[in-house]
């Protein structure tokens, strides 16, 4: 829809744009944002099932989008990754990127939640929440997994379990 509407706008202002550059822009813009998605179901205080489901939700459609974009942007421009991409590159990058963000993001919450909860010192334990938001990204990034989707997971992982019991 997005990609659509950029192309018949960009049409209407007489700007030359190819509709492929259009559906990589929208695969972009697209996605939902998780943790706005969350603050919102929080603020509305949503039952604890929907806010589950949607946020699920909003995690797949942002692992989602990244596929979507660089298998764009590799159809576009072939040069720039390994070539066309298959069926099997793109389940693979789908896998890596969004399953492999989330796995990553649930075992950095989980040890970062362990030393939270060993840990009674409250300067301590705000700097270990800021080196899992600035390590578990950068390592993400370096693993080539979704940083987003890790941040999240690690994110509602110490908020929960960590507010209640650490």
């Amino acid at each position: 829809i997005i990609a659509t509407l950029v192309y018949f706008l960009c049409g209407w202002l007489n700007i030359q744009m190819d509709f492929m550059h259009c559906l990589i822009f929208g695969a972009l813009i697209s996605p939902t944002d998780p943790i706005a998605v969350l603050g919102l179901l929080k603020k509305a205080k949503a039952p604890k099932s929907q806010e589950i489901q949607l946020t699920g939700e909003s995690l797949f459609n942002d692992g989602f989008g990244v596929v979507v974009f660089i298998t764009l942007l590799n159809i576009v421009y072939p040069h720039a990754g390994h070539g066309e991409p298959t069926v099997m590159e793109i389940s693979k990058l789908f896998l890596i990127e969004a399953v492999g963000g989330l796995v990553f993001g649930f075992i950095i919450g989980w040890i970062a939640y362990k030393l939270l909860k060993s840990i009674e010192n409250y300067n301590v334990e705000i700097m270990i929440t800021l080196a899992l938001v600035m390590g578990g990204y950068a390592l993400a990034s370096a693993l080539h997994t979704s940083g987003p989707l890790a941040m999240v997971v690690a994110g509602l992982l110490i908020g929960n379990h960590g507010r209640a019991y650490a």
